[in-house]
Formats: structure tokens, sequence, C-alpha cells
């Protein structure tokens, strides 16, 4: 991702979309991943996981349903590593970016949506 975000080969994008990505990523890698991308296109979209007791109370649930280890594990480690508040706001702000909207979506969903600077663009 870094190697694709970071080339400047002149191709941009009208809006960057992130489902279940941001999360793997600590906050040095996020601002790093966040500069590069105000580059590439002037709109970023993400929905993450959200952060809560609640969350992690339904994630430790999967068992029930019948989901594997894997899944049962993996399912944990991103609503803890998940997001809420205005941490990605907090980033994107850092980066040089214009945050719009970070909130919660559902009782699971954390989404942000980011402008770059036109000059970026």
């Amino acid at each position: 991702m870094f190697d694709w975000a970071g080339r400047a080969d002149g191709r941009h994008f009208d809006a960057i979309t992130v489902n279940l990505f941001l999360h793997h990523f600590d906050d040095a890698g996020l601002l790093l991943l966040f500069s590069l991308l105000r580059r590439k296109a002037p709109l970023i979209l993400a929905s993450e996981p959200l952060r809560t007791g609640f969350a992690l109370t339904a994630a430790r649930l999967l068992p029930a349903i019948g989901v594997n280890d894997v899944t049962r594990h993996d399912a944990v480690q991103s609503v803890r590593a998940g997001f809420r508040g205005s941490e990605l706001s907090d980033l994107w702000s850092a980066a040089g970016g214009r945050p719009l909207e970070e909130r919660r979506a559902g009782p699971f969903s954390h989404v942000f949506v980011g402008v770059a600077p036109a000059a970026d663009a």
C-alpha cells in the first residue's frame, strides 16, 4: 500500500475508499499513509470497526453462530484495534487533510470522510 500510495505516477482518483483496513496500522503508519493518500485523491471514505465494549462483547459471542477460530480471533482483535471519537480526523488533520465527518455507524462500525487540500489532489 505504501509503495502504491507513494508512487508519483501522475495518476489521481476522484476518491479512495477504505473498508476494514486502517485498523491494521499504528498511528505512525496511519499518519504516513494519510499523507500519501491525500495526494492521490481529494476525498477519502473509510469504514472501520467501532471500538466499544458492546462491539467487543458481540465479537466474543461469535462462537454462538458457529464461526471458525480465525474469524473469532480476528473479530476481537479488529474491535480492539478499531476507532472511536475523532481518532482518524486527528491523524488526517496532522497529515495535512481536512476532516469532514467521523462518527459511529450502527453498533459495530465507525466511518470517516476527509478531504485533501485542493493543491494536493
